[in-house]
């Protein structure tokens, strides 16, 4: 599946390097204003995003299992982005991360990410190359705004569940996986919560579990 982008670069630097066998490290320290992106299917896209780059990718491994070792940390200065089932305004968001890639995945080792009204959360996963589909993913906070976990994080997946209008407040812990593109677990540590399943069948508050 391929994902169109449009918009221009502010500032930017980008460091190239290589062998006779090809490019071999590439170094970004980038701003890009206005950015947009797309793609056929209408499952991904994103209008006036600004985000501040620096980044890295090395290549690495022989002929037969060679991929790109890469970090990059980033700073969400506006705008919007669908990323099916995920919809997030930009602004007052920060993403680093380390990981690989290969003709196949793209593979998050380690991520921390700081989300603006819910705190910040550890990540890890991989993205199928060809269809761009999310196969796996691990999720971890502590102290998070349970208001905002639910309503930008877990809501978007719960659409065709008995909970999707769960409304929730006070603070929690969490723990989600995901694996081969289903859900597989997701524990919550609960503090002064409250939930409300939006339909009249059950309300909880003050909850510490």
């Amino acid at each position: 599946q391929q994902v169109n982008f449009d918009g221009f670069a502010k500032i930017g630097k980008v460091k190239l390097s290589g062998t006779a066998d090809g490019m071999a490290k590439i170094t970004a320290n980038v701003v890009v204003n206005e950015l947009a992106l797309s793609d056929a299917s209408g499952l991904h896209a994103g209008e006036n995003i600004g985000v501040e780059v620096n980044a890295n990718a090395m290549q690495v491994g022989g002929r037969k299992d060679r991929r790109w070792e890469w970090q990059a940390d980033a700073n969400w200065l506006g705008g919007e982005v669908f990323w099916q089932p995920l919809y997030v305004v930009g602004e007052g968001y920060r993403f680093s991360a380390e990981g690989d890639l290969d003709d196949n995945l793209i593979r998050v080792n380690k991520g921390k990410r700081s989300l603006k009204d819910i705190g910040e959360m550890d990540f890890g996963g991989a993205i199928d190359r060809p269809t761009t589909a999310l196969r796996d993913f691990d999720l971890s906070g502590d102290n998070l705004e349970l208001a905002g976990v639910f309503s930008q994080v877990l809501k978007p997946f719960l659409v065709d569940t008995p909970f999707a209008e769960l409304a929730a407040e006070g603070r929690a812990g969490i723990q989600w996986r995901f694996r081969n593109g289903a859900h597989q677990s997701i524990n919550l540590h609960l503090h002064e919560a409250a939930l409300d399943d939006g339909r009249g069948s059950f309300a909880f508050r003050g909850i510490n579990a």
